[in-house]
């Protein structure tokens, strides 16, 4: 499936308060599952140097690649975002590992959905560096909406991936860490 996807993020406290006002507003759960996503590149990072996505993610027993083309968007990220469902995740792996693509970045987070008309609400909870909440929208119309209803400015919009803000929170922690995934928070806590 091929559509224009309009999203940026915003960091969060409250988690629970922030559901409750979203199930206040009449929007549907899908309830909360982990997600595991694998981020491809060239050997050479061509991708990432054009803000190109390739990723293969795995949400308990469904996945998915997801190809994101660069980001046009100025408030909100703004790009094609081409999908379509795998059934075997391991064997998809392998094949992109064969054509000679690269894990760049792994990250994990648990994700509840929120759906709303012609919108998305996704509540992330994430190692490392705690909870956000994005918004999706069809239109930049319905994006700044969705913003307004749920009280929000625009010096609140977090336009960066999740990658980028990870690095981000290393930098500012002097902390050497690859991947945002809950195995490797737990092994440098513990040390």
């Amino acid at each position: 499936m091929t559509h224009l996807e309009i999203e940026a993020k915003f960091k969060v406290e409250d988690i629970d308060r922030l559901k409750s006002r979203l199930l206040e507003l009449g929007l549907k759960s899908s309830g909360e599952e982990l997600q595991h996503s694998i981020v491809f590149d060239y050997p050479d990072g061509r991708f990432r140097k054009d803000w190109t996505v390739f990723r293969l993610r795995k949400n308990g027993d469904k996945g998915r690649i997801t190809f994101k083309e660069p980001d046009e968007g100025k408030l909100a990220s703004v790009r094609k975002e081409i999908e379509i469902k795998v059934s075997d995740f391991e064997n998809t792996k392998h094949i992109i590992r064969k054509l000679g693509f690269v894990e760049s970045f792994v990250y994990e987070r648990f994700r509840e959905n929120f759906f709303g008309e012609g919108f998305v609400i996704s509540v992330d909870r994430n190692p490392f560096i705690g909870n956000y909440f994005e918004i999706e929208a069809g239109s930049e119309d319905r994006f700044m909406e969705v913003m307004k209803i749920l009280g929000l400015n625009k010096e609140d919009v977090i336009k960066d991936n999740y990658r980028q803000v990870f690095e981000e929170y290393c930098r500012q922690k002097n902390i050497n860490v690859n991947n945002m995934t809950f195995e490797e928070e737990k092994a440098l806590k513990s040390k």
